[in-house]
Formats: C-alpha cells, sequence, structure tokens
C-alpha cells in the first residue's frame, strides 16, 4: 500500500523516498528539496528504536528560535525541519503545533502510545487528506495518493454539492 500511495505522489518526479514499515503501521515519505537543510534529510525519521517516527512535508519560518528552545532534544548542529518536528514533539507532543511557524503537514507515529498524530499549519498551505475504512487508515499530502487505493471507490457527497 506504501509503494502505491508513494508512486501516485511521484509526479513530476522525487528528489528521494523513503519508508518505514512495522506490524500494522507504516509510514512512506516523498521528498522534493526546498530547503539547502532537506539535501540531506533521509525520511521517515526515526527516533529510540522506532519509538516516535515522523514524515513530514514541511517549511519551518523560526527555526532559530525552534533550535535554541529545543537544543537539548536536538541530535544535530543544522537539524533539517522534519527534525525540529521530531524535537518538537518528543518535548510538547500534541502542543507542539503551537511551536512552528511557516508551512507543514506531518504524522508522528507514537509507539508507547500506540498513537499516530496528525497534523497541519493553520493555513492548510500543506494538503493532509485521509481515508478510513473498515480495515484500513490513509493519510496523504494530497488526493492522488488517497484516490489511487484499490480499498478506495471514490464518489460525490451529494449532500454537501447540493
Amino acid at each position: 500500500m506504501l509503494e502505491r500511495m508513494s508512486a501516485a505522489a511521484m509526479t513530476p518526479g522525487p528528489d528521494a523516498s523513503g519508508y518505514w514499515l512495522t506490524g500494522p503501521v507504516g509510514l512512506a515519505h516523498v521528498a522534493f528539496h526546498v530547503t539547502p537543510e532537506s539535501i540531506h534529510e533521509t525520511q521517515p525519521l526515526i527516533w529510540g528504536d522506532d519509538q516516535i517516527v515522523v514524515a513530514a512535508d514541511v517549511r519551518l519560518d523560526n527555526r532559530d528560535e525552534l533550535m535554541r528552545r529545543l537544543r537539548e532534544e536536538l541530535t544535530t548542529r543544522q537539524p533539517t525541519d522534519a527534525e525540529l518536528v521530531l524535537a518538537a514533539y518528543r518535548k510538547w507532543h500534541h502542543q507542539c503545533v503551537a511551536h512552528l511557524l511557516g508551512d507543514f503537514a506531518f504524522a508522528v507515529w507514537d509507539a508507547q502510545a500506540r498513537q499516530l498524530f496528525l497534523a497541519r499549519d493553520s493555513l492548510g498551505a500543506r494538503g493532509l487528506c485521509y481515508y478510513r475504512g473498515p480495515q484500513s487508515f490513509a493519510f496523504a499530502t494530497d488526493f492522488a495518493s488517497i484516490l489511487d487505493l484499490p480499498c478506495v471507490a471514490p464518489r460525490l457527497n451529494e449532500t454537501k454539492i447540493a
């Protein structure tokens, strides 16, 4: 399923892609490098023996402030924006979104809590859509990745259209 969703997102072509899978939970990331730091990035990011896993489409405007406030959580001197999101989640958990300024959509799998946390910026500059079915849950930053799944039968919501 992850490969199929990633393939649907790969137009016009990614700079890189990565996958993480354990049991019934998996995250994929298709990278389009937009910042100098992102060139060296490999996602999904994993912290602590798969305890916290992050896949992020992110461009942060308050990098310097976050680097000061998250100094103890950071593992590198020049973290990528996704690494800042991971550090922010480690420090503030779900409240991390209140500390992030910029365009972002991200997913965090917290193995200890057995919880998937999805977030996006308040303006919705980065997309975040999902499908919830009887046997599966899928999310992506674009509809094409969701609509390409065999379990999804797209149909119009005539009530909303009316």
